[in-house]
């Protein structure tokens, strides 16, 4: 083994036996020292608490057994919990409905692409399955016109609510390509 080793087994050894010698029992202990507090030292008067709680008090308390079984508490008693009145629904007005429907008619419309023929620029919009090749100023069904017609892009216009809608090559019915209607 090496000295290092050795070293520290020597040293585990040493602090094992301090430790037995300190906890072995004083009456086989050769030299005989008492241990640091025996009963004969201590008196019950040493031990009483004094503080806020006076003899009297503690005699007025009632005596209880913490061991003895006792009557099981009160049940609490039962309070129905009554859920919260439902929110009122929103006043919707025929005009707001209406507005809402001509969102979602214009959104509908999806443009497929643009051209420009004899100096106009038309665009094909298609609805429903249908294509149409349509410029600007020209009148779609329902109350729809095509407002302007750009190189990527078609504006329409509900014209019973002045409702403006810009399609942009490439969006999805409903939404332009950046996510605005």
């Amino acid at each position: 083994m090496s000295r290092r080793r050795t070293a520290m087994l020597l040293a585990a050894a040493g602090l094992a036996l301090l430790n037995l010698w300190r906890w072995w029992p004083t009456d086989m202990r050769q030299d005989g020292a008492a241990s640091p507090a025996t009963s004969a030292q201590v008196t019950p008067d040493e031990l009483r608490v004094s503080g806020l709680v006076s003899d009297e008090m503690l005699r007025a308390a009632p005596a209880r057994d913490l061991f003895a079984p006792g009557g099981a508490p009160e049940p609490a008693a039962f309070v129905p919990i009554e859920p919260a009145p439902a929110p009122p629904e929103p006043q919707v007005d025929a005009e707001a409905r209406a507005m809402e429907r001509a969102r979602r008619r214009l959104g509908e419309y999806r443009l497929e692409g643009t051209l420009e023929r004899r100096g106009e620029r038309q665009a094909f919009l298609a609805h429903n399955g249908e294509v149409y090749c349509v410029g600007g100023g020209e009148r779609l069904a329902d109350g729809i016109v095509v407002d302007a017609v750009g190189p990527s892009h078609v504006v329409l216009r509900d014209t019973r609510n002045a409702i403006v809608h810009t399609l942009s090559l490439g969006s999805a019915p409903g939404g332009n390509a950046d996510g605005t209607r």
